[in-house]
């Protein structure tokens, strides 16, 4: 008679009989038996942990899409009650020296509008650098800080303590088209681009709102990219009409390049026509 060691089936028929209690001792699972197991779960793991971390992305997409409609939203109670106009970044912040320092031009430009001294007094070095601090002004202006002001896992737990103490960048860009006039934004014209052209721009102003962004998440852009090129990936879009989505950027329009910022084109910034323009 055969006495090795018993198979999983061996101690499953013999679990009934009196020599059980025996027999559980030399019961155990071979060496092919494991294997098996083993590669059971392999598969199991492998079929879940991907379907898991799509969920991940896909609830947190949600998230911020939610976020997006919260935030234009605001913007739109906020032009409500200022003549029809975005809210812009405050003209000071506080610096990382503790001391207020200008977020933007405040004052009037050359009568040329070219800037040549960004050195002076009353200038930033980069104007459209404001686009991710629109909510600085809700804030100084009375709004309670809220989490929807950035990405789902940008703020850590102590966001609003640390936001207090130094308010810190939206994760969210307010599309350059609402903040120069649409004359700043022609295609082969680049080089008349002036700082004359800044300016408040009302969302009334807006030939295509369901077509254009107010707000969108950053859209990163690789160095030596042909402008003529479409974009790749995805955005997150909150067009002006209120309505929010996740977009294809192949699919978005050409945008304008920008001398303030190195003559780089930036989808869903640089419009073409600005307001006037459509993104998609």
């Amino acid at each position: 008679m055969h006495r090795g060691r018993s198979t999983l089936s061996d101690c499953v028929l013999r679990s009934g009989s009196r020599s059980a209690v025996a027999d559980r001792r030399t019961c155990g699972l071979t060496l092919l038996e494991v294997l098996v197991v083993l590669s059971i779960l392999g598969v199991l793991i492998g079929i879940t942990v991907p379907a898991l971390r799509q969920a991940r992305a896909a609830a947190a997409v949600t998230a911020s899409l939610s976020n997006l409609r919260e935030n234009v939203g605001s913007l739109h109670r906020w032009a409500a009650a200022h003549d029809d106009k975005v809210p812009r970044a405050p003209e000071f912040n506080e610096g990382f020296s503790g001391e207020p320092v200008p977020l933007y031009m405040f004052r009037s430009p050359p009568a040329d509008g070219f800037i040549r001294d960004w050195g002076s007094p009353g200038f930033m070095t980069d104007y459209f650098g404001q686009e991710r601090a629109w909510h600085l002004t809700l804030y100084i202006t009375g709004e309670e800080p809220t989490e929807t002001w950035w990405k789902p896992g940008v703020p850590r737990e102590d966001w609003r303590i640390a936001f207090q103490a130094r308010p810190f960048i939206s994760s969210y860009l307010l599309s350059h088209a609402y903040l120069a006039g649409p004359e700043h934004w022609v295609s082969g014209a680049e080089s008349d681009q002036s700082a004359t052209m800044w300016r408040d721009v009302r969302l009334t102003e807006t030939d295509h709102p369901s077509r254009k962004a107010l707000l969108h998440d950053a859209v990163f852009i690789s160095s030596g990219r042909d402008d003529a090129a479409p974009p790749s990936g995805t955005a997150q879009v909150g067009f002006a009409d209120g309505h929010v989505g996740t977009r294809d950027l192949s699919e978005s329009r050409s945008a304008v390049k920008n001398r303030w910022r190195s003559m780089v084109a930036q989808p869903l910034a640089g419009t073409e026509r600005g307001v006037r323009g459509r993104d998609f």
